[in-house]
């Protein structure tokens, strides 16, 4: 048997006291709570070290996570870098004119520089998690 789904007015003070119990953690007050809808969006770390707060994070852990997305930004700039020198012999391995050589690299190029507007909305439509794992 499920439970009949929430009311508007019910979703609300939900969300409010939800709220309120992680605005006490914290330490601070919420006086206003008839009139103020709280938004969903707000993040809140309930602990003065929340392992889930990169602002506790430990140095390494900080370094570690740059230097990832460093090299994963260094990355997409060599692979074009790389493929360029190799363009003539790509082309005459796989039987192709210079014109379909051409547009290899600027597909690959294209992909670069529009990929990311589309994987950031769909990021946003779908959890960040889903798209870049699926």
């Amino acid at each position: 048997m499920t439970n009949p789904p929430l009311q508007d007015e019910e979703m609300i003070i939900a969300s409010q006291d939800i709220a309120e119990i992680s605005l006490t953690n914290i330490g601070v007050s919420s006086d206003k709570r008839s009139d103020e809808i709280i938004d969903r969006n707000l993040v809140a770390f309930g602990q003065p070290c929340d392992i889930e707060n990169p602002l506790d994070w430990s140095t390494s852990k900080k370094w570690l996570i740059t230097d990832v997305i460093s090299s994963a930004g260094f990355n997409s700039i060599m692979v074009s870098m790389i493929m360029a020198p190799t363009l003539f012999t790509i082309a005459t391995e796989l039987g192709m004119n210079s014109t379909e050589a051409a547009m290899l690299i600027s597909i690959y190029l294209l992909a670069i520089a529009f990929g990311p507007l589309v994987i950031g909305h769909l990021s946003e439509l779908y959890r960040r998690q889903v798209v870049l794992h699926g």
